[in-house]
């Protein structure tokens, strides 16, 4: 299971409901918004390709992203996912980012 630690900062609101602002947000975490975290573990995945990597690229389209993950040196993952997805996750050349591959098949072609 995966674990991040956000600042209370970066978030709107508590939980998303229209009329809490970011003090509620602060003090529902504990503080005035100075230094209160939130720790989010994320979901279990059923995928077992979970692969860490670091953004190099991000190509944003009208409708969707083109993002270059890079896993290892010279080992690159390319994703095509939303652009409203992209944005939502922040990524940006640089940032710390996870490729997710759940296939139901597999195929290998050689020439």
């Amino acid at each position: 299971m995966l674990s991040i630690t956000v600042p209370v900062e970066g978030f709107n609101t508590w939980d998303g409901s229209p009329g809490r602002s970011r003090g509620d947000a602060a003090a529902k975490a504990g503080g005035a918004g100075e230094g209160p975290v939130w720790e989010v573990t994320l979901m279990k995945l059923s995928a077992r390709n979970v692969i860490k990597g670091k953004v190099v690229k991000v190509t944003h389209g009208a409708v969707n992203s083109e993002v270059i993950l890079e896993a290892a040196p010279g080992v690159q993952i390319v994703a095509i996912i939303t652009r409203q997805s992209a944005e939502s996750l922040n990524l940006a050349e640089g940032a710390d980012a996870f490729a997710v591959v759940k296939a139901s098949s597999v195929m290998i072609a050689v020439e």
